[in-house]
């Protein structure tokens, strides 16, 4: 049972939740913090991402790749988004096993599965484009113990929002229609704001 005192914290928590959500600039404020955690420019890539990760409560969450070329700044959004995120919500996997994805124990409901690149996690690629689109994986195996053969079932519930990055410019027609795909900003004025942004750090006098 709840103190007193710990209900009143939540309550006080509720409501400022509710008076951000009403605030016109709600989202300009997420923007502003986004780039004061390390995002220069891709203002719209940043609220796109912020308000597709927001669907992890939804019927129907929406994933996410950001496409662009090798150290173009794709990972750095996607992690400097996450950090607005309660880390208990993230899940971050480097790669996935074929099977990793069926025979974990946890719900995936309400999380967001951060696969840093695409690739690495592409022999699990079937058991991710069916939580995506179904919601729960089963995979039966055959078991042998001594003498015995007998099978084991897996099953993974919940459609996580999956938030990836590709070097691709275009992945597999199967993925494409399970992610909304964003381009990362390669133009010339955003290359200037990057280098502007790091000649204004490193002017900055070091910490005593």
């Amino acid at each position: 049972m709840k103190t007193p005192s710990k209900r009143k914290n939540d309550e006080a928590l509720v409501q400022r939740v509710k008076d951000l959500l009403r605030d016109p600039q709600f989202l300009h404020r997420v923007c502003d913090l986004i780039g004061s955690l390390g995002v220069v420019g891709e203002e719209c890539n940043r609220l796109i991402l912020f308000l597709a990760m927001l669907t992890v409560r939804c019927t129907n969450p929406v994933s996410v790749v950001v496409k662009g070329p090798s150290s173009s700044g794709k990972s750095n959004l996607v992690r400097t988004v996450l950090r607005v995120l309660p880390p208990t919500v993230v899940l971050y996997r480097t790669s996935l096993t074929k099977r990793a994805l069926e025979y974990g124990d946890d719900d995936l409901s309400g999380t967001v599965l951060y696969i840093g690149e695409l690739q690495g996690a592409k022999d699990a690629q079937l058991s991710r484009r069916l939580l995506q689109s179904e919601g729960h994986v089963a995979h039966e195996a055959t078991t042998i113990r001594g003498p015995e053969r007998s099978t084991e079932l897996a099953c993974r519930e919940g459609s996580p929002v999956v938030v990836t990055t590709t070097t691709e410019s275009q992945i597999f027609e199967d993925d494409e229609t399970r992610f909304l795909s964003l381009q990362i900003d390669q133009s010339d004025e955003q290359t200037r704001e990057i280098v502007k942004a790091q000649l204004h750090q490193e002017a900055q006098p070091d910490d005593v």
